[in-house]
């Protein structure tokens, strides 16, 4: 038996004041026998907040009365369905079972995976315990028990459908549907024009308060101040009740008349604009927002996930969870939502993410990537996260951060002594600087006599992570080098003894030839991969892009290390200036018959010497550290990427250099028998093309094709766009956390 309803939810109560937390979580949909799977509250109901995938399934509500209209939307819209290769179970001798082909033909019947029967959606969630002229005609099978006789299912189904019963709970479902989406008034206000005009008038009342808050969000203003509570108006000059309130009262005198007439005469548990008032209207906008962006997902088709962790300040772990498609022939990346983790092994990550994709109501079956740092619980390939995802949804390829393999490559290859002990001293020499006001004003004092046209002042401190970012740190320690060199020598006899003794040894270290050898050199490598980082992490770059980028990078640095001599000698005659000024030489250190501890490579020259011994290892490492970072990278789009006609017309491809591909991507594929002769189409599209006008990135394709004449490459394309870049979209919100 079900069940009365409470009282509806309405304008009036909507911000009404919780009296628990229950009541405050969700709302609850009542019933006599709860599903055991659910969570409960104290009085046996369910919670309706909770979406998981096991929790739409409709057998779970026969004979309860669901209170939460959301929730009936979100069940009348999304049942679970039995995905195409569910192995239904077989009833009596005949082996019959249910067929998958039945819920097509008709759009009210589900299957409950709970009951093992199917139900009719519409008269399980509308219908009363008894139906019928007098309502003395009891529900049956499809209604109140599961339909397992598959032998007559066709003849019942369509005897359910005639029913008159079953018409008018149809009838019920359209209103209820065209009530929520706002195609049709709610009876209340159908029927009392005094009360449309009450509603009216309170949302008029709202809409400053609304827009106020979406005010502070955008311009990243914190909302609430020391005391915010009590009459807006009587607030004391003393006492700052923060920007939300200042905002409204601002607002209020300076004109909306409306605002201050509900300020002013409203009672006090009714003017809506309490802390908990706040938090509900920042929910309901952030679940809009969301709302919107899933939207614009499930139209694109494909999408890949970013994501990145970090621990908040409650020392809970909270994971970014980010996502990545096409709109309009241009790339979105944009923030979905936070995730509290309390499983950080791989397959409890994958499960979170999984769970959280079901929620959102995208389908994971359009998981096309997956872009992640490199951490070991994260790209596993035997219990990451990446691997026990790909186990679920097999194309959802992994994508190891492009930002964060150039900046291991970076890492990496400033192991070699002398490289890693200049950016070690340069860090030692910016916090000997910035740690004493003193210190820094006798810089200061330098820089304005050698260098007065510069516009630098201070030292930058060295990003802890970011190598690349360490380039300006490098550049202005490099423009700086004569001033800072002699104010250390300043320091020298300063009567502090700790700053006299950290600027002898600092002076010595900055003047030795390795020193400004290992400087120039780094300088100089960092200026081309500085724009190689800033590209990565561009969100309208698509890996094909990114793969070139890093192809570039290494044909200059090929360049250098063929011409290494005359590049270096450019290189070492700076080298020779800069200490010239400070009145020293490039010195090469002794030479033995064997050494252990340090470089004991021979040479005729100091040129020679730091050319062998610093410049060429240098080049060499970090190029081998490039092809083994950005190999997979390469491997991911080796099919996809010949698609787009700068590589199509170069490599003058057959349809059987794409098989390999195509099999992999054959259930996305619209006509998948038509492709050979699409390719062959395409081919003959761009030959009369000039070299110089042919599409060189997936985005850049996909803006001069046509969807409708090339089905299946425009599917691909989309695909190899979709694909993860980089995880820079993540880390701000980590940030935020």
């Amino acid at each position: 038996m079900k069940r009365s309803l409470p009282s509806q939810s309405s304008i009036f109560n909507f911000f009404h004041e919780k009296t628990n937390q229950t009541e405050l979580d969700s709302e609850l949909i009542t019933t006599e026998e709860v599903p055991c799977a659910a969570s409960t509250t104290e009085n046996g109901a369910i919670k309706s907040t909770v979406d998981l995938p096991e929790l739409r399934d409709i057998g779970r509500y026969v004979d309860v009365r669901i209170t939460d209209d959301k929730f009936k939307y979100d069940l009348l819209k999304n049942p679970w369905l039995p995905p195409s290769n569910y192995n239904f179970p077989i009833v009596s001798k005949r082996k019959l079972k249910f067929q998958i082909s039945w819920l097509t033909r008709f759009s009210w019947l589900v299957y409950s995976k709970q009951l093992e029967g199917a139900l009719c959606k519409v008269c399980v969630l509308f219908s009363n315990e008894c139906t019928g002229k007098g309502s003395n005609q009891k529900v049956g099978a499809l209604v109140s028990k599961p339909f397992i006789k598959w032998k007559d299912a066709l003849e019942c189904f369509k005897l359910h459908s005639n029913a008159e019963y079953h018409k008018l709970y149809v009838i019920r479902a359209d209103e209820f549907l065209k009530i929520i989406d706002n195609k049709k008034p709610d009876i209340s206000i159908a029927i009392d024009p005094a009360h449309k005009k009450i509603v009216l008038e309170n949302r008029a009342k709202l809409v400053p308060i609304i827009e106020t808050i979406i005010f502070c969000g955008r311009q990243e203003l914190s909302l609430r101040g020391d005391n915010d509570s009590g009459p807006i108006f009587s607030c004391s000059t003393d006492n700052n009740d923060g920007n939300f309130r200042s905002l409204l009262r601002f607002r209020a005198q300076s004109g909306d008349l409306i605002l201050k007439d509900h300020l002013e005469n409203s009672a006090a548990n009714a003017v809506y604009i309490s802390p908990l008032i706040q938090n509900e209207l920042i929910h309901i906008c952030g679940a809009s927002i969301q709302t919107q962006i899933v939207t614009k997902i499930k139209n694109a088709g494909f999408f890949s996930i970013l994501a990145d962790e970090t621990c908040d300040i409650s020392r809970i772990e909270q994971m970014s969870l980010c996502v990545r498609y096409i709109e309009d022939c241009s790339i979105r990346e944009d923030f979905l939502t936070f995730i509290p983790i309390y499983d950080a092994s791989g397959k409890g990550l994958a499960r979170t993410i999984m769970i959280e994709i079901d929620k959102l109501g995208l389908k994971k079956e359009n998981l096309v990537g997956q872009g992640y740092d490199g951490a070991s619980s994260m790209s596993g390939i035997f219990n990451g996260v990446q691997k026990n995802i790909c186990d679920i949804t097999p194309h959802a390829l992994y994508v190891h951060c492009a930002a964060h393999s150039l900046n291991l490559a970076i890492s990496k290859s400033c192991n070699i002594p002398e490289i890693r002990n200049c950016i070690g001293s340069i860090s030692t020499i910016t916090s000997f600087f910035r740690k004493s006001p003193i210190r820094s004003e006798v810089l200061k004092k330098f820089i304005k006599d050698l260098i007065p046209c510069t516009r630098h002042q201070t030292l930058l401190k060295m990003c802890e992570t970011r190598w690349v970012e360490r380039h300006d740190s490098l550049l202005r320690f490099k423009e700086l080098y004569l001033p800072i060199t002699n104010t250390l020598r300043e320091l020298e006899q300063h009567h502090n003894l700790e700053t006299s003794k950290l600027a002898f040894q600092l002076s010595k270290t900055i003047t030795s030839s390795s020193f400004v050898i290992s400087l120039y050199i780094i300088e100089k490598l960092f200026a081309i991969t500085l724009p190689l980082c800033k590209s990565l992490q561009q969100i309208n770059v698509d890996l094909s892009e990114c793969c070139q980028y890093v192809n570039n990078c290494m044909q200059v640095i090929n360049s250098i290390h063929e011409n290494s001599e005359e590049e270096f000698h450019k290189l070492f005659l700076d080298v020779e200036n800069v200490l010239s000024l400070v009145d020293e030489t490039v010195k090469m250190p002794r030479l033995i018959k064997q050494s252990t501890y340090r470089n004991n490579i021979p040479a005729d020259s100091p040129e020679q010497y730091y050319r062998r011994s610093i410049f060429l290892p240098f080049l060499d490492y970090f190029k081998s550290q490039l092809i083994e970072r950005f190999i997979k990278h390469n491997y991911i789009i080796s099919g996809l990427q010949n698609l787009i006609p700068s590589f199509l017309i170069k490599l003058k491809p057959s349809s059987d250099e794409f098989k390999k591909c195509i099999d992999f991507y054959k259930s996305f594929l619209p006509t998948y028998e038509t492709f050979e002769s699409e390719l062959k189409v395409w081919v003959e599209k761009w030959k009369s093309v000039p070299d110089n006008e042919l599409p060189k990135s997936a985005i850049d394709t996909l803006g001069v094709m046509s969807k409708d004449f090339y089905p299946n490459i425009w599917c691909l394309i989309s695909i190899l766009a979709t694909l993860p870049v980089s995880t820079s979209s993540a880390e701000p919100a980590v940030k935020i956390v």
